[in-house]
């Protein structure tokens, strides 16, 4: 395990900006679906972060404990969807979606959203009722394509770290 050092890095608050730029847009930068954050959710963060006198701390907190959190509940969902217990993944996906929304993992959120669907057995989109046995193949196709998602998102949002690599040590 990585240690912690005793003095936090500095973090450094200036994002490059995608989303809401006055010279590009994020789909010039990059295709819709490399997308990873929705820059205009997570600015605001980080603009409510800047004022605070704790040299980024709270927002390293917030993000690292966001990725455990993912972590945990990707692994119930697993369970979940073992168990075809479909209600509890879908409370669990519904739940993911809105701690990714909260940071601005659009990504994960949106995939979240499909899985909350799924165990209620619908479609994608909500709105088409789906058998058990297709909702559990799409339900385990889109869990390893959301652990890519958060693998993504930690990648980008690492720098905003004291020690990136503790995320998924811990």
């Amino acid at each position: 395990m990585t240690s912690i050092q005793s003095e936090p890095a500095p973090v450094n608050f200036n994002l490059p900006t995608v989303q809401g730029s006055d010279t590009e847009s994020a789909t010039e930068l990059f295709p819709e679906e490399d997308v990873v954050i929705d820059h205009s959710t997570f600015d605001q963060l980080v603009g409510i972060c800047e004022d605070d006198d704790d040299n980024g701390e709270f927002l390293r907190t917030l993000i690292g404990d966001y990725f455990k959190q993912a972590e945990r509940t990707n692994e119930d969902m697993e369970t979940a969807v073992s168990n075809q217990d479909f209600s509890q993944l879908a409370r669990l996906g519904h739940f993911l979606k809105g701690s990714s929304a909260a940071l601005g993992i659009i990504k994960v959120k949106e995939s979240c959203e499909k899985l909350e669907n799924f165990g209620q057995l619908k479609d994608a989109d909500g709105t088409n009722t789906i058998t058990e046995t297709e909702a559990e193949t799409r339900i385990r196709e889109l869990l390893a394509q959301v652990r890519l998602e958060n693998e993504e998102a930690e990648t980008y949002l690492g720098p905003y770290c004291e020690d990136p690599t503790a995320l998924a040590e811990e």
